[in-house]
């Protein structure tokens, strides 16, 4: 299926990048979770009835879909992803985990971080498809610091939005099949 990014992508990811290491992160993933969630609601809509009791109850705070976790493990055991995108939104859970529960500052300057990211199936493409110079200027940055973890930083919301976009592509698809 063909990757569609949200139409606010270059906005988004404007807007995310002017965040903290952990506001950013924790912002995408949010909005990477609510995009899973709206698939997951469009994959289950149909009799009003059914949804209000069987559907709602299960993304409530208590319910077994209310994680982020459960949301991708679901969408992948539904086939709306494949091996390659479920190993990618468990990658930026895992991030997103890390940047939520560190009592220390985490940071994109993490080894850690940037092996974690490069190992995104959607980094390649991430890496051909973005423009550095659009997000940064070298003279913010005389000894090339900022720019490094920028762009590791940068990779990370292009991978996230790579999929953000095949998940809208998959939702209209679902509801193209539903008319």
């Amino acid at each position: 299926m063909e990757r569609k990014p949200p139409e606010s992508f270059q906005s988004l990811i404007n807007g995310w990048i002017k965040e903290s290491d952990r506001g950013c992160v924790l912002i995408a993933a949010a909005y990477l979770e609510n995009v899973l969630e709206t698939l997951l609601r469009r994959y289950f809509s149909g009799d009003t009835n059914c949804v209000k009791k069987a559907v709602e109850p299960l993304f409530q705070i208590m319910g077994p879909l209310s994680s982020f976790s459960a949301k991708i493990k679901l969408v992948f055991a539904l086939q709306l992803v494949d091996d390659d995108q479920y190993h990618d939104l468990e990658i930026v859970r895992k991030i997103r985990n890390t940047f939520a529960h560190s009592f220390e500052e985490a940071s994109f300057s993490s080894q850690e971080i940037a092996d974690q990211i490069s190992s995104l199936t959607s980094y390649d493409r991430a890496a051909q498809n973005v423009n550095l110079e659009d997000f940064t200027s070298s003279a913010d940055d005389p000894d090339g610091t900022l720019i490094e973890i920028h762009e590791v930083k940068l990779l990370f919301l292009v991978a996230v939005a790579d999929l953000i976009g095949f998940l809208h592509s998959t939702n209209e698809a679902i509801a193209q099949n539903a008319r």
